[in-house]
Parts: structure tokens; C-alpha cells; sequence
């Protein structure tokens, strides 16, 4: 079983004009159409997403990047349903030159449009991916700047047991005394996460279970794979308390939280299905080494331990 991923690509051209990312739009699934106005360079981009929701699938529009009001206006793209960016050949220097689309049909049929623009200094630089381009970052102002692109990969989806999962975690941290983690913790965290603290700062996370967004995560994880689920000073919104309880064995599984806001409490407390407070449970090893206090132990039943 593998989920979508989104990730971000590599960011060419100049390092001037204004910051983009259409990534922040909503519900994007893929891309509808694309209009680029151009002649020495590319003077502007406009792309037209493909959306879904529980309302049903729809499109919507970026800003345009760049100026439309120079240049020629090329042809517009327009893919046919299921067709998919694999690549973009792009010249460039101090602003995107020229750019070229490679599509792949659902047949395994490939397009390549025709170029747009003119070469620049650096040519036949190309991104070249294994996944399929859903969207576009970057930054412009009278001209395309420069461009990146936001691409899905696949990642394997948990479908064995955890012992122990801390959400947000990053792993065990002793700073100058101030302990968080664990040792043998699997830690759930955004993908391009880094340790934030301590003597292992701006390293990969140990362990990590990578998801692609903080505000609205899906844990990669199948229904009732946790033992025992930890997180700590981080705030917990409706998503995450949802999928904190979904992942969690529904009968001996136990959560502790850490050092939590009210808010967040009773942010979990609202979505926590049939979990009980158990302000009696014992703070066993490993759960007792972080130094953050209090902490609040939630089961299904007395728990008298939770190793």
C-alpha cells in the first residue's frame, strides 16, 4: 500500500523578483492548463489546477506570475484528463529563458510541447522526476525569475505495529539538562523536519515517519497500529487529534501528553473516542526520562503498565 507525497523540487534561474507558491492553494490534484506569455525569456506563467472536494472536482487559477502584459502569448497547453507533467526542460539565467513540457498519458503515451521562450546561458537544464508535477513555486515580477515544482512520490503506508510513536518528535534530545524524545522512539514528523535542539541540531530526524504538513496531517500509519503514542509541547489541532486516535490500538493503546497547553487538552480530549483520563498511571521507563511536565496518561482501561 503506498499514499501520495507531496515534495518540493529543485528551484532554478535568477534570484530576483517576488515569492510564489501555489502550493498553498487548496485541494490541488494536478494541473488543467498552463499559459505562458514569452520572448526573449519568459515574461509571465499562469496555470489553471485541476481541485477536489467533498463538493466534487472543479479548477481554479493561479495569480499570474510575472507580466502578461509583455511578450508573445503562446499557445495555451491543455491536458487531456489523467495526462501527467514527468518533466520540464528549462534554460535559464537570470530569469527562466525558455521552457519545455514532457507528458505522460494514462496509456504510457508521451508528449513533448513545443518550447517556449529562448535559451538562455545555462541550457538543457531539466528537472527530471519520478513522480508526476502538481503544482509550482518560485518567484517573478516583470519576468519569470525563476521556477520550481511540487511533485509526488510514494511512500510505503505503516501496516505493522508500533511500540512506541512520538508525534513531532524528533527523537532523544538532552539540552544542557532538558530532556525530550526517546532512544527507540519511530518519530512522526514533517519531511524536511531537521533536530531543532541539542548536540544533534540540524541533523535528519532518527527513525522519522515523514508526513507533508503540520496543519492537516494523514499519518502513513494503518487504523490501530500504536501501542503507546507521546507528544510533547506541541500544540494539537482537530487533524492531528483525529489521526492520533485512529492510529492507536483501540484496546490496550495509551497516549501520554506532555507539557500541554488547555487548549490543546481539550482539543484532544473532544476526539479521543472511548479513551479514558487515568490520572492514577504510573510514569514508567522509558516515559519518565523526558523532563517536561505534567503529563497526562489516557487508556482504554486501568492501566498499571504501559512499557
Amino acid at each position: 500500500m503506498i499514499q501520495p507525497f507531496i515534495l518540493p523540487g529543485t528551484q532554478i534561474g535568477g534570484q530576483g523578483g517576488n515569492p510564489f507558491d501555489d502550493s498553498v492553494t487548496t485541494n490541488i490534484v494536478g494541473i488543467h492548463s498552463i499559459t505562458i506569455t514569452g520572448d526573449v525569456w519568459i515574461d509571465s506563467m499562469q496555470i489553471t489546477y485541476n481541485t477536489y472536494s467533498t463538493k466534487g472536482s472543479g479548477t481554479t487559477e493561479s495569480p499570474v506570475h510575472g507580466n502578461n502584459t509583455k511578450g508573445s502569448l503562446y499557445p495555451e497547453i491543455i491536458f487531456s484528463p489523467g495526462e501527467m507533467i514527468y518533466q520540464i526542460q528549462a534554460s535559464f539565467d537570470v530569469y527562466i529563458n525558455s521552457l519545455k513540457i514532457c507528458t505522460i498519458l494514462p496509456d504510457g503515451t508521451k508528449n513533448v510541447y513545443p518550447k517556449t521562450g529562448c535559451y538562455g546561458t545555462q541550457h538543457d537544464n531539466y528537472y527530471e522526476i519520478n513522480g508526476p508535477i502538481v503544482c509550482f513555486y518560485g518567484s517573478s515580477d516583470q519576468a519569470l525569475d525563476n521556477l520550481g515544482v511540487f511533485y509526488i512520490i510514494s511512500l510505503p503506508y505503516v501496516y505493522t505495529t508500533i511500540g512506541l510513536l512520538d508525534v513531532w518528535g524528533e527523537g532523544y534530545i538532552n539540552d544542557h539538562g532538558q530532556i525530550t524524545g526517546f532512544k527507540n522512539s519511530q518519530n512522526l514528523n514533517k519531511y524536511n523536519q531537521k533536530v531543532s535542539n541539542g548536540p544533534n541540531r540540524g541533523k535528519p530526524i532518527p527513525n522519522l515517519i515523514p508526513v507533508d504538513d503540520w496543519d492537516s496531517p494523514k499519518f502513513p500509519i494503518a487504523d490501530g497500529m500504536i501501542s503507546n503514542l507521546t507528544l510533547m509541547g506541541a500544540p494539537i489541532n482537530v487533524d492531528t487529534a483525529k489521526e492520533m486516535y485512529r492510529v492507536l490500538d483501540k484496546t490496550d493503546g495509551v497516549v501520554l501528553l506532555y507539557d500541554l497547553e488547555e487548549a490543546s487538552i481539550d482539543t484532544f480530549e473532544s476526539n479521543m473516542g472511548q479513551l479514558m483520563y487515568q490520572p492514577n498511571a504510573p510514569l514508567n521507563p522509558p516515559y519518565n526520562t523526558p523532563t517536561l511536565r505534567p503529563v497526562r496518561i489516557y487508556g482504554f482501561s486501568a492501566i498499571t503498565d504501559h512499557n
